[in-house]
């Protein structure tokens, strides 16, 4: 028990987790984010009742 007291041993663990959560962890959370999706919107507001045509939709890459 005297080691856990020990406030370099206890800097040492705390590097040690910091680094693990920053190198193993936080790039497996932002795997996906580089990931796009082509989706089409509206370019222009479309009145009710009107046929959608191509040059009403506008086609966007937009992350998952």
């Amino acid at each position: 028990m005297k080691i856990l007291k020990d406030r370099i041993f206890l800097s040492a663990v705390c590097i040690i987790l910091a680094s693990a959560i920053s190198f193993i962890l936080l790039p497996k959370f932002y795997e996906d984010k580089g990931v796009t999706v082509t989706v089409l919107r509206a370019a222009q507001d479309i009145p009710a009742g009107t046929k959608i045509q191509e040059n009403h939709l506008a086609s966007v890459e937009m992350g998952k």
